[in-house]
């Protein structure tokens, strides 16, 4: 059903302007508003409420005499005047002191009397001794009744004992088990699940995906510290959901996510259809926001493989959030618009270039046959004035597309500027393409296809699909039927490596050859995610000379090799890659033209490797300076036609490996 004109307009203005669905993540003073008073004090809590933090977070200590002190550190020099220690000294003796800022050190009951109503207070119970469990947690309840607090109050400690006694002596009370430890996700979850707490707050280095994912299972809350990075508060939002995030500066990091809040009704509307959709092969992908949502994509290019995935309202975090659900079908190709929305909504700059960032990575990796296009920011005409808080953005829409621009040079991806196209001689839309200044008409719609058709009509996959000969499509199919097993050794390349006899030269059964002829970078990443499958152990590659021989430059290879890398990254992290070096050719009895000449660019490329293999901590595995002459070359005695190896040179290559105990 076609919308009617009328109510598309307003349906667009809803749209633009509507509330989000979903609610704000709550934000936690961490010692109050730490980054901007002193932390623990009067004056930070007091800075907190007025930044319109959701809840402080404070330490507390018992004293000599059982009062309950509010201060990170046992020993009290850091913060004030004179160091003492808290659970050795009185109240009388710790009221005597002044903080660095000319306080005296609060006690939990000042504290309490100057949190407003509706406001939260997360105590960190620091005391280790566990023979203080019960009297800590009984005066504790007691400070609370008697302010009124109760409710209040949420207890938090990496202490298990001070926990279970929290939850003995104030059931009433939510309690979260504080952590750092990684890879501890089910030790947590069980704890946590044990003595009935309510949640566990984590740092955010720890945080994972999948341990909020079983912690939601188990019917855990989870919430995670300390974040003041705005793309750390971001990266948490979208990947981890968690229910607060502890700062010490809440205003930056409160005001960033309410910047990039973008789910509305209708985003989740039109979400949750594009999840239900049927996947096909080879998909087109339009992806966007109202611009994007607006065009009739498949009718336009009277091409069934194109996909809109366009959503009304969207942002870059908002693409960067539903990304997985588009790359799980490895679209063909990929064309993205998106941005005015964050300028809209005043995001920085440097944030909105970070999350194209992020999207580009998040491709590269999970569907790195994708061909991902770029377009540039339309221009906005202000004439209408249909959107003020797009009003005076012209400039920020410059610099962004120059800074897309040359990101897409960095990651040899394919910028298509529709900037140029669509503003007039003033920098602004032109009005005979839009009727409100942010929107496109038919005629609009009309030039932007004309200026897309090249490229939906590509092949790019022409250049970098080479290595798909007959030859590769039944070694790869043989290789599919091959049984493989968790734990195997995998050899991976061209020719060179399919040659070598591996699992009898090293004599292990667990040796599997995964060379393929005439392969080249962008084969191993075609087939690497099968490899992956299995979970080998290790995975030795060696890469490059057929991308050379195609006329590749370094650069194009260098890419693709860090593209493996971070696919075996993110889909096998506990599979050790090797990547050893490209081998030269022998210039004598090279039967191979298009070599003849080339060892400069394959020593080029070989630092290149080396160079990338200490930025990632890889292995880098030198087996060109093995089997080389001193003028450079492969040794006349080890090949038989000037880049294929005799089996003398595979008995050099794998006695090196076992000498360097790679095996």
């Amino acid at each position: 059903m076609k919308l009617k004109p009328i109510f598309l307009s307003f349906l667009l203005t809803f749209i633009f302007l509507s509330f989000p669905l979903t609610s704000q993540i709550s934000i936690v003073a961490h010692r109050g508003a730490s980054a901007y008073e002193l932390e623990n004090s009067i004056a930070a809590f007091k800075k907190a409420f007025e930044l319109n933090a959701d809840a402080i977070e404070l330490d507390v200590w018992k004293s000599k005499d059982d009062s309950l002190i509010v201060m990170h550190d046992q020993m009290t020099g850091r913060t004030a005047n004179k160091n003492l220690n808290i659970s050795t000294s009185t109240a009388k003796e710790l009221r005597d002191l002044q903080l660095k800022n000319g306080e005296q050190i609060p006690f939990l009951q000042d504290v309490l009397d100057i949190l407003p109503e509706g406001k939260k207070v997360i105590i960190e119970i620091k005391d280790e001794n566990e023979k203080n469990a019960k009297k800590i947690i009984s005066n504790l309840s007691s400070i609370l009744k008697r302010s009124g607090k109760e409710k209040n109050a949420v207890i938090i400690s990496f202490h298990l004992p001070m926990l279970i006694e929290a939850k003995k002596q104030l059931p009433y009370l939510k309690c979260y088990y504080l952590s750092s430890e990684k890879n501890k996700e089910n030790e947590l979850i069980a704890i946590c699940k044990k003595y009935n707490f309510d949640g566990l707050d984590v740092h955010y280095k720890i945080l994972t995906e999948n341990l909020v994912k079983k912690a939601k299972e188990a019917g855990l809350d989870v919430w995670t510290w300390t974040v003041d990075d705005p793309k750390i508060a971001l990266f948490v939002q979208v990947n981890n959901k968690v229910s607060a995030i502890t700062t010490n500066c809440p205003d930056v990091i409160s005001d960033i996510l309410e910047k990039n809040n973008y789910q509305t009704i209708y985003y989740e509307q039109k979400r949750s259809i594009y999840k239900i959709l049927p996947r096909e092969n080879n998909e087109i992908i339009f992806l966007g926001n109202s611009i994007t949502d607006y065009g009739e994509w498949p009718e336009f290019f009277q091409n069934s493989k194109i996909k809109n995935r366009g959503i009304s309202g969207d942002i870059t975090l908002g693409i960067l959030a539903r990304l997985n659900d588009i790359l799980v079908a490895q679209p063909s190709k990929i064309f993205l618009l998106i941005g005015i929305n964050d300028i809209s909504k005043n995001n920085p700059d440097s944030i909105i270039l970070y999350n194209y960032q992020m999207i580009i990575e998040e491709i590269l990796e999970k569907s790195p046959t994708t061909q991902l296009y770029i377009q540039s920011i339309l221009p906005i005409n202000n004439d209408f004035k249909k959107y003020p808080r797009l009003q005076n953005k012209e400039k920020h829409i410059l610099f962004l597309n120059k800074k897309l621009k040359e990101l897409c040079q960095e990651k040899n991806l394919t910028y298509i500027d529709l900037f140029s196209a669509f503003c007039n001689d003033k920098g602004q839309l032109k009005p005979e393409f839009t009727n409100d200044g942010l929107h496109l008409t038919g005629e609009g719609y009309k030039m932007w296809i004309e200026i897309l058709k090249p490229y939906v009509n590509e092949n790019k996959s022409v250049t970098n699909k080479l290595f798909e000969t007959p030859y590769y499509m039944s070694r790869l199919k043989a290789h599919r039927q091959e049984k493989t097993r968790a734990n195997n050794i995998v050899f991976l390349g061209n020719s060179i490596t399919e040659q070598g006899w591996w699992s009898i030269l090293l004599k292990n059964e667990d040796v599997v050859n995964r060379g393929i002829g005439g392969d080249n970078t962008y084969g191993i990443l075609h087939r690497l995610p099968e490899i992956l499958q299995t979970k080998p152990k290790k995975i030795f590659l060696m890469a490059g000379i057929n991308d050379i021989t195609a006329g590749r430059n370094i650069t194009e290879i260098i890419l693709n090799f860090e593209k493996i890398i971070e696919v075996t990254q993110a889909v096998s992290p506990q599979t050790q890659l090797y990547i050893q070096s490209v081998l030269p050719v022998n210039d004598t009895s090279l039967t191979y033209n298009e070599l003849k000449g080339k060892n400069p660019t394959i020593v080029q490329l070989n630092s290149q490797l080396k160079k990338l293999c200490e930025e990632k901590n890889i292995p880098y595995i030198d087996i060109a300076s093995l089997l080389s002459d001193e003028k450079g070359q492969l040794k006349a005695n080890l090949t038989k036609d000037g880049i294929h190896l005799q089996p003398e040179a595979y008995i050099i290559w794998t006695d090196y490996l076992k000498k360097m105990n790679y095996l």
